[in-house]
């Protein structure tokens, strides 16, 4: 609770509580249907649609696996039911439903720590872009987002008036996390930490693994059983390669570039072990929790929300206690407190920053609730995504039916526009359906490099629709066994000769 020399005035409070609202919904906002979507909706529909429950693979015509473990099954399962329903706007909707409430878990949180209103909303300010690689339209990773904030929340309620009950919420929640996205791991590890952070400090931690025993035996209540942990377990062991997420910050950084994301996250990084050794790493969980959260993200890319979610909940009081509590000044103290500010402003530089670009995109935006599939970059001559519309309209309308080659980017987008008359060689569910053997067959297709060829001879392709320009399209156009059918400004397809 906060002091009365410590609370502020209302009127300030309401006007920071919308404009961190206001912050959340612009980063939030985003109408570019993410290629992971069309999984689900593939899913889903398998799921409606065939008989059984779909437990291989029937979307692909190159090798698989025998077992197909989708441990987003339930996601496809919800989406395809809303958009059946109700069509895009229903999924944007579920979309900034679950960015609100995360946004709103962490406020909570950061207050039953003891934060202000005013340290509590801060981490909006400095930090709120976050929403905006973290909740994409629409990806599986938006409700692990939400279910560690939800964790988050009920173990601090938890821990605030030590009422231990409360946690025996959290195996109901693992059971259905376990059963819309695989990285319910993340619910089990802040238990876990919960109770490492409890027994450093000398307190009641048995709790914390009573109900870490009963949440890890609540994953297994899903269609696959102990095999939905193997299967992550070997999605983890062998992330494909060269796929952005996977990457670690440094290589993404050589890679890819720099990006908001990866800025914000290393001024995260740097704010953080700040306030730590200020503090003296007075409290064992937070630090515990960000120590853990900030390494995950250093080594792979798609973790780090996850030290940004941990900064929101826990940071707040943190940042109060530094610069309302201890006043002693030393040397050492003061130059922490320079490093924690240069870092702050860096977070708040690319916060604005961002936001800056991104509020006359929204303001003149289409409509917040679509879900669109732009048929050429959004800046022309870049990598940025986009979809093979006009192509496949050529397709349908030609009543094309057989086996279709596309970059994986396009696959799921592919099968759910022509699936059942057509199957494609690879879309992004890379590991979990298909061997290393073909996906690394499949790459070096693309390089059109040593052995690209072998890709092309081995499989039974009818049409290969690939990027307009580049190495790849050069060495199809010499292929004496393939003809070009169709090309726009950005994509190209190629038929077998003989074929149709």
């Amino acid at each position: 609770m906060e002091t009365n020399a410590a609370a502020m005035p209302r009127p300030a409070a309401l006007g920071l509580s919308i404009l961190s609202a206001v912050l959340v919904l612009i980063a939030l906002t985003d109408a570019f249907a993410e290629p992971d979507l069309w999984g689900y909706l593939n899913f889903g529909r398998l799921f409606f649609k065939e008989s059984g429950f779909p437990s291989r693979d029937l979307l692909a015509y190159t090798p698989t696996h025998p077992d197909w473990v989708f441990h987003e099954w339930l996601t496809g399962v919800v989406l395809y039911r809303i958009m059946e329903a109700v069509g895009p706007a229903g999924i944007q909707v579920l979309k900034y439903t679950l960015g609100c409430l995360t946004a709103l878990l962490l406020f909570l949180a950061s207050r039953r720590r003891g934060a202000t209103v005013l340290h509590s909303l801060s981490f909006f300010l400095l930090g709120g872009a976050f929403f905006s690689w973290a909740y994409p339209a629409f990806r599986a990773l938006c409700f692990t987002y939400f279910f560690f904030a939800l964790f988050i929340f009920v173990l601090e309620t938890a821990r605030h008036n030590e009422n231990f009950r409360r946690l025996w919420i959290l195996p109901l929640i693992m059971a259905l996390w376990a059963n819309l996205h695989g990285g319910f791991p993340a619910g089990l590890g802040l238990i876990g930490l919960y109770a490492a952070g409890r027994f450093w400090e000398g307190r009641r931690y048995w709790p914390y693994l009573k109900v870490l025993a009963v949440c890890a035996l609540a994953t297994l209540i899903n269609p696959y059983g102990l095999g939905l942990w193997t299967a992550i377990a070997g999605h983890l062991a062998e992330p494909q390669a060269g796929v952005r997420e996977w990457v670690s910050v440094p290589g993404a950084w050589v890679h890819f570039g720099r990006s908001y994301d990866l800025l914000i996250f290393l001024a995260c990084v740097g704010f953080t072990v700040g306030m730590l050794v200020l503090s003296r790493f007075k409290d064992k969980v937070f630090t515990l929790i960000c120590l853990t959260t900030a390494f995950l993200g250093m080594v792979h890319h798609r973790h780090m929300p996850f030290l940004v979610l941990a900064l929101g909940a826990y940071g707040p009081f943190l940042l109060q206690d530094v610069c309302c509590g201890e006043k002693r000044k030393t040397k050492a103290r003061a130059c922490a407190m320079l490093f924690v500010l240069l870092f702050a402003l860096a977070m708040a530089a690319c916060n604005i920053k961002y936001f800056v670009l991104k509020t006359p995109i929204v303001i003149k935006g289409g409509n917040p609730l679509a879900l669109n599939t732009p048929w050429e970059p959004y800046a022309p001559g870049t990598d940025a995504l986009f979809y093979p519309v006009h192509a496949v309209d050529y397709l349908e309308t030609a009543g094309f039916s057989g086996n279709i080659l596309p970059y994986a980017t396009w696959g799921g987008y592919i099968s759910w526009r022509l699936y059942p008359r057509c199957k494609v060689a690879m879309d992004l569910r890379f590991e979990t359906v298909y061997p290393k053997k073909v996906r690394d067959e499949y790459f070096r297709f693309l390089q059109a490099g040593a052995g690209w060829r072998d890709f092309l001879v081995r499989y039974p392709h009818d049409i290969v629709l690939i990027y307009r320009g580049g190495a790849l399209h050069k060495a199809m156009s010499k292929e004496p066994g393939w003809r070009e059918i169709y090309k726009d400004a950005n994509t190209v397809v190629f038929s077998r000769k003989g074929g149709r």
